[in-house]
Formats: C-alpha cells, sequence, structure tokens
C-alpha cells in the first residue's frame, strides 16, 4: 500500500518518489505518472541472499532462489543476473 500512497502524492503534484520501473509499470501505462532518470544509466542496486549449506532448509531455500531468478528474469524489465 506504500506505492500507492507515494504514487498518490506524485500525481498529486505534491511529491516525487525513486521506485522500480516493474512496480510502477500499470501507472505508467494508464499516464498517471511520468517516469525520469535519475542518472544517465539509471540507478542501480544489487540484491543478495544468503543460506546455509548446513542448514536443515538449504535444499528448500536453493529451490527458492532459482524461482525467484527464473520468474524474475522473466517478468521484469531491466534486471540483470549476476552470479
Amino acid at each position: 500500500m506504500l506505492t500507492v500512497a507515494l504514487l498518490q502524492l506524485v500525481t498529486s503534484r505534491r511529491g516525487i518518489a525513486t521506485l522500480p520501473t516493474w512496480a510502477i509499470q500499470p501507472y505508467l501505462d494508464r499516464d498517471y505518472v511520468s517516469q525520469r532518470r535519475i542518472t544517465k544509466n539509471g540507478l542501480q542496486c544489487r540484491l543478495y541472499a544468503a543460506v546455509r549449506d548446513t542448514s536443515a532448509n538449504a535444499a528448500y531455500m536453493r529451490d527458492f532462489l532459482d524461482i525467484i531468478r527464473k520468474v524474475t528474469l522473466r517478468d521484469l524489465e531491466d534486471i540483470e543476473l549476476f552470479t
């Protein structure tokens, strides 16, 4: 709900927000908001996940992370996978 609240402030010209394109794409498609890059190449960051191999859930976590990788690369634009 925080994303919606931020976008309401932006739409009413009472604020700006820094959000990933995938999070606001439906609002961009309807011209509710406009998009501007912060830098020439946009703003980028890396997300990390770490698990202990000795954990009882290690296999579960590996499967979970594999699903996240596949779905993210399939469904989200401008996502790069670093291994």
